[in-house]
């Protein structure tokens, strides 16, 4: 059985603390480590330090060292934890709405658009991750956009995000967090930091961090309950050595509901019409295709282990190892069609699917950085040796159609105006139809050397690496009804990824950047020859301008970009020779010559492209204002789909072309006012299209598709949220108290994401934090 973490719990464990551990006069870890500490720039560790509000100075994500941003000659966004609290954002499309050229998507993966590209995977502190994070323990999100993400291995060419967790404080520190609001939510966190022990033995210490949360949405019976509890013990042996321990779990619990249904052109027993979509019924937005049997039931354990040691002046180590323990279980019916005649959504058929996804990693990296000083260069040499293996099972069934077709179930058409929710539970008597049984074991080995130079007094910055990955494919499908194995595939690929940039101080405040970059994605399954596919591949470009002004308070990164992704799997249609029972051809018996037959076969020759422009900014008007904001525009579209005619010039699904925010935060630093803090946001989401470009096509006779059932074509519109919120802050003692209140979607906008998910309408939600 799943442990869970219960909500009255959280009271003793915080009680615990306070009793057991020293109780100084220090401010409180929080969930974001905003507690004013002042921390070196460690070579493989960015804490506070010269970050200012919501503005960092500096990213681990983009070099896998701690780097000034502004030496980096590619763009890092980074959203700060103190931004997430201050707007109540808990979920990642909330977190990264104010992000250029990022897209959510509603999947309960945690699946994203960046620069256009689609993309599932996400890192935790340089480890691939499913997706299932907690803010509590989250110092930053960093992105590195396009192909240069591929410092981490395989990946899309748009870029990935890396969520940075939360280090042991030397101080010892406590926090306690509630917050409660629509959609009857409601959150308990905490967490407490210092030294294990007082003393000589004080360089040990800890972090203990715990959280429940639950609400329900705007449609009706979606919800998510989630659990989260990490504990994070370091050592530092001496000023150049450190171990550090740390092990999350967490559970989330979801009803996760349905995208709004598609209208159909006929009536429900209008065999040509029923199949054909023409829109979205807005009519149902708040209404559940699923009911409240629905489940989306997930658990995430994961142990961490980093050593550090510094050699010397010139050479740096950290090795560390990584194991990520995941379980997945759903029960669903799956349908997404309404019709209007007789009122039902039509053609529901009960689905159950689970995944089990173990994985282990191990990661060394060696830092060289020394000055010439002769030529006054700056150099560094890094040198990354990598490894990670997936154990990924995954298992779904559906029932057959004589039980959902069976009217005792009555599972097969769902009246939106008299709804029989009755689902039927798991059961392997009556889910017999096993669609899925695969088993994917993946390894992959990786190797990667950087070289970075700052010359002319830290004016020109030059960056030139490369990757090699390769990977080991062990796969099977037990699909077949038997239980047999029906398709293995063994193999390997490999793939070099070189990327260079740099970085030119045209003045002080100004720098101009350029790079180069390639990535990969290898393709596991083998083509219709039994032969291995190509890997995807993805070369991108980037130049733009990284702007400091205001003596430094406005910061502006600015860029255009490329981006081009080949050997996407498409479907070709060619002529083969027919053959005999011997296997010999087939001739014409008038001309003598081979009788050719048409085949469709697989292929990676499908290309997207990708090209855009974005701003990103932060502004310290002064101390008491602060802003931030992005703007992004891409122009994706597939370029080259096989057979698939139709798919061409077509936008991938769930990515705007555009998209922007601006949020902004004034606090009273004295008068009677002091302690007050004002923060507003807009966000803008551009139109978007939620079905993939290659799904719903109609095939001719000659095999080619020229047109679709009309899901391709459904778009959902752009929208506009406002979002506010206050904040009272003030000490009694040692103990800082904040009152706050958000709300969220001010003016009540009606709107469907990308995913045509219902939006979140109209909110409000009251928090308190207590610090000591």
């Amino acid at each position: 059985m799943r442990t869970r973490l219960s909500l009255a719990l959280l009271l003793p464990i915080l009680h615990a603390c306070t009793v057991l551990l020293p109780a100084q006069n220090a401010s409180a870890p929080g969930p974001a480590g905003d507690d004013g500490e002042i921390v070196k720039l460690d070579t493989f560790e960015v804490v506070s330090g010269d970050d200012t509000g919501y503005a960092a100075t500096d990213s681990i994500t983009g070099t896998r060292v701690a780097t000034l941003i502004r030496d980096l000659p590619y763009t890092v966004n980074v959203v700060m934890s103190e931004f997430m609290e201050d707007f109540a954002l808990l979920e990642l499309p909330e977190q990264f709405a104010y992000t250029s050229s990022f897209s959510p998507d509603s999947d309960v993966e945690g699946s994203y658009s960046l620069r256009g590209v689609p993309n599932s995977a996400q890192l935790r502190n340089g480890f691939r991750r499913g997706g299932l994070v907690d803010r509590i323990n989250i110092s930053r999100v960093e992105v590195i956009k396009g192909p240069a993400a591929s410092i981490y291995g395989q990946t899309q060419p748009g870029g990935m995000i890396n969520v940075v967790t939360t280090k042991p404080k030397s101080k010892p520190g406590y926090y306690l967090g509630l917050s409660a609001g629509s959609y009857d939510s409601e959150r308990v966190e905490m967490s407490a930091t210092g030294p294990l022990f007082s003393g000589k033995r004080a360089r040990t210490t800890y972090l203990l961090s715990a959280s429940s949360y639950k609400r329900n949405y705007e449609q009706e019976f979606r919800h998510t309950d989630q659990q989260m509890w990490a504990l994070v013990v370091s050592h530092k042996f001496s000023a150049d050595t450190s171990l550090s321990v740390e092990y999350e779990h967490l559970e989330k619990d979801m009803g996760r509901g349905t995208a709004l249904p598609f209208t159909i052109a006929g009536g429900q027993n209008d065999s040509v019409g029923r199949g054909r979509r023409t829109g979205y019924a807005y009519e149902l937005f708040s209404f559940s295709l699923q009911g409240p049997h629905e489940y989306n039931d997930r658990a995430v354990t994961t142990f961490n282990v980093a050593f550090e040691h510094r050699f010397g002046r010139v050479l740096s180590m950290k090795a560390s190892f990584n194991y990520d323990d995941r379980d997945f279980w759903r029960l669903r019916s799956v349908g997404d069609r309404f019709a209007a005649d007789t009122r039902n959504i039509i053609f529901r058929e009960p689905e159950y699917s689970t995944i089990f996804q173990y994985s282990r990693g191990a990661q060394i990296d060696f830092l060289a950085h020394w000055r010439a000083r002769d030529l006054g260069w700056e150099q560094r040499v890094l040198l990354t040796l990598d490894y990670n293996f997936i154990n990924d099972a995954r298992q779904t069934w559906q029932t057959p159609s004589a039980v959902y077709n069976d009217s005792r179930y009555n599972v097969r058409n769902l009246n939106v105006d008299n709804p029989d929710y009755f689902l039927l539970p798991h059961n392997p008597d009556l889910y017999t139809d096993r669609t899925r049984d695969d088993i994917n074991r993946t390894g992959v080995y990786g190797f990667f050397l950087r070289y970075q130079i700052s010359a002319m007094q830290g004016r020109l910055v030059g960056v030139a690496g490369t990757r090699f990955d390769y990977v080991d494919f062990d796969l099977q499908d037990q699909a077949g009804g038997s239980g047999a194995t029906v398709y293995t595939a063994k193999h390997s690929a490999n793939a070099v990824t070189p990327q260079a940039g740099l970085n030119y101080k045209i003045t002080p405040e100004h720098t101009f950047f350029v790079n180069y970059s390639t990535s990969f994605m290898p393709q596991g399954q083998l083509g219709d020859d039994g032969e291995k596919l190509d890997n995807e591949e993805g070369i991108g470009y980037e130049a733009g301008f990284k702007s400091l002004l205001f003596n430094k308070r406005l910061s502006v990164t600015a860029s255009i970009y490329s981006i081009e992704k080949k050997g996407v799997k498409t479907t070709e249609t060619e002529d083969f020779p027919e053959l005999d029972a011997d296997g010999n051809p087939v001739l014409d018996p008038e001309t003598g010559d081979p009788v050719l037959r048409a085949r469709s076969i697989t292929r990676t020759m499908g290309t997207v492209k990708s090209e855009g422009i974005e701003m990103d900014f932060n502004y310290q008007v002064g101390k008491q204002f602060q802003l931030l904001g992005g703007w992004g525009y891409t122009n994706p579209r597939l370029t080259y789909a096989g057979n698939d005619l139709d798919a061409v010039g077509r936008r991938p699904a769930k990515t705007a072309k555009m998209n922007g925010g601006v949020a902004g935060k004034y606090s009273f630093k004295s008068g009677w006012l002091k302690g007050l803090a004002l923060n507003l946001g807009v966000r803008y989401m551009g139109n978007s299209y939620p079905t993939a470009p290659t799904t719903g096509g109609i095939r001719d006779s000659d095999d080619y598709v020229r047109s679709n059932d009309g899901r391709r074509d459904i778009r959902v519109p752009s929208y506009i949220v406002w979002d506010a919120g206050a904040a009272y802050e003030w000490r009694t003692g040692k103990f800082r108290h904040r009152v706050r209140i958000n709300f969220k979607n001010i003016f009540d906008r009606q709107y469907i994401d990308t995913g045509a998910f219902a939006g979140e309408r109209f909110g409000a939600y009251a928090g308190y934090t207590l610090r000591f």
